[in-house]
């Protein structure tokens, strides 16, 4: 599922290329789709901007077509396209599942992990409902260092997070002691118990105080990933309570 930050991009991106009206809807013809229902606004006091913004959000749930739109646009535009461009919206992409990377004919776009694994992001409903304010912040928080390549900033980001939900449960900042009251009154197994706890500690571990090189990219998008489905699962286990 595409964030609402990677779509802000998108579209930006995609702007800067397309001007005509005509030219977006022929792109989203050659997908076999109705540019009058997956792209609305054909008056032409619409900006292009705003129905490009608008094919996003109606597609954003379907990776697989937002990577064959880009791929359409990539092989009529992508001639034009500098790759200062490709690098400053490919952490955003990358956060929500999906890379640009260059080939022998230009740039194509791929997914980077299974469609299962990107739908519920940051921005998804079920993680925005669910989650308390405070929390969806520092996730939020995560996502935008991580679009600004503060790979360290975004780890600490997602171990906060967790202690956030734990003082949202009236633990203070001790995630541990909240993984260990859920374990303790029978909402989650033992096993459950230690893996969270060593969640915890892989994004402690990357803390300044201790003697781990600094994250990489591919780090900070695991841990980013981890945090979210993390938090995911135990916001399930307290919704029960």
């Amino acid at each position: 599922m595409l964030s609402r930050r990677a779509i802000a991009y998108l579209t930006d991106f995609v702007a800067k290329r397309i001007w005509r009206h005509y030219d977006l809807d022929h792109l989203i013809e050659l997908m076999d789709l109705d540019p009058s229902e997956v792209a609305p606004g054909l008056i032409s006091s619409d900006s292009i901007e705003a129905r490009i913004k608008s094919f996003f959000i109606n597609m954003r749930n379907d990776l697989n077509k937002i990577i064959e739109f880009l791929n359409i646009f990539l092989e009529e535009y992508g001639h034009r396209i500098k790759e200062d461009e490709v690098k400053s919206i490919r952490p955003w992409l990358e956060s929500c599942g999906i890379t640009i990377v260059a080939d022998k004919k230009g740039y194509v776009a791929k997914l980077i992990v299974p469609v299962e694994t990107v739908k519920e992001s940051v921005e998804d409903s079920l993680l925005s409902t669910r989650l308390p304010e405070s929390v969806m912040r520092r996730l939020e928080e995560a996502e935008e260092q991580y679009g600004n390549g503060r790979f360290d900033f975004v780890i600490a980001k997602c171990r906060t997070s967790l202690e956030a939900l734990a003082e949202e449960n009236g633990y203070g900042n001790r995630f541990k002691r909240l993984v260990e009251a859920l374990s303790a009154q029978g909402k989650i197994r033992e096993s459950e118990e230690k893996l969270l706890k060593k969640i915890y500690d892989y994004l402690s571990s990357f803390e300044a105080t201790h003697a781990a090189p600094m994250p990489n990219e591919h780090q900070a998008l695991y841990a980013l990933n981890l945090t979210k489905y993390t938090l995911l699962f135990l916001a399930n286990v307290l919704d029960k309570n």
